[in-house]
């Protein structure tokens, strides 16, 4: 493998249109060699930082895998809880900070965060599936995508909010030195969506 910047990567194979989907003696040798969990990946490059004042004698250009390569697990089980996390992390955030505008109590707070997750779960289960209608239309793409929560929301929300905490929809809750703070008011997310 040439790591060399500048230099392109060799093609790959093009994908029999009769391969099995599952081909159990592939499956061994990937769980049980060294091969298999560790492949030919240049783990040196993905965790070794390049830092502007290090002198390194040769730049390296990151290691490259074409759609229907074959990923070595070790490496293909980090990247993907690296992007499962990525993608939770977008998903609770909207939640939260709506559960945080409107006083909510953990409870109702753990309560729109699971919604939140099962509705983008089912979504983009749908999303991938690609369900034929009828003639030429077709439910979801059938590609692998995740439909999540938007943060485009949240300024439209907060607008909301606010006008209903000034309309007395929303409690609002005075303090014994005589500030006001917004009560906890879940209705607002129902009128919301």
């Amino acid at each position: 493998m040439d790591t060399t910047v500048g230099t392109q990567p060799e093609p790959t194979e093009a994908p029999s249109p009769r391969r099995p989907i599952f081909d159990l003696n592939k499956a061994v040798h990937k769980v049980t060699t060294r091969d298999g969990w560790l492949g030919d990946y240049d783990f040196a490059w993905l965790c070794t930082p390049v830092l502007p004042w290090m002198k390194s004698k040769k730049s390296r250009a990151p290691p490259f895998y074409a759609l229907d390569a074959d990923l070595p697990l070790l490496l293909a089980i980090v990247c993907g809880f690296q992007h499962a996390l990525a993608m939770l992390a977008g998903l609770i955030t909207p939640p939260i900070i709506f559960a945080s505008a409107l006083s909510l109590d953990g409870k109702l707070s753990a309560y729109m965060i699971s919604a939140s997750l099962i509705s983008c779960g089912i979504l983009s289960l749908v999303q991938m599936s690609r369900i034929h209608l009828f003639g030429r239309f077709y439910l979801g793409t059938g590609l692998i995508t995740v439909v999540g929560t938007s943060f485009a929301t949240l300024s439209t929300a907060f607008s909301i909010f606010s006008a209903m905490y000034k309309s007395g929809t929303c409690p609002t809750i005075t303090n014994a030195d005589g500030t006001t703070a917004r009560g906890p008011c879940p209705d607002a997310y129902g009128y919301l969506l």
